[in-house]
């Protein structure tokens, strides 16, 4: 069965007359060592954050405590880019998975494929 994304996409790229390359190395698609150490770096500072959140300052360390993760990740995000260290994309990753586990939008839900299928998250 095609999504609708699917659909959309190769409906437009018809009418534009476009007909994009193969991808030519789609085993970097695949899981692979980096993606182990990743999760690793991942894992390794979410066991030891709660020492590092005794230094952000007292809005942001209200905000993180209460579940609500999205500024932490906009202001990690933000650190990234104004330097380059990737240490702050580890910490986004971070911020983004306590969000879906512990997140508190109260429209939170899970629709990966456009379709009328929604998954709530309920405990």
């Amino acid at each position: 069965m095609v999504t609708v994304t699917e659909y959309l996409r190769n409906h437009l790229y018809k009418k534009l007359n476009y007909y994009p390359k193969p991808k030519n190395n789609i085993k970097i698609l695949h899981w692979n060592d980096k993606c182990d150490l990743i999760i690793k770096l991942m894992q390794n500072r979410l066991e030891f954050g709660k020492y590092r959140t005794v230094g952000l300052d007292a809005k942001l360390q209200k905000e993180y405590n209460n579940g609500c993760y999205i500024k932490f990740i906009l202001n990690k995000l933000q650190k990234y880019l104004n330097s380059g260290n990737a240490e702050f994309l580890i910490d986004v990753m971070n911020g983004a998975l306590l969000e879906i586990l512990y997140g508190e939008h109260k429209n939170k839900h899970f629709n990966p494929d456009n379709e009328e299928r929604i998954i709530r998250y309920e405990e």
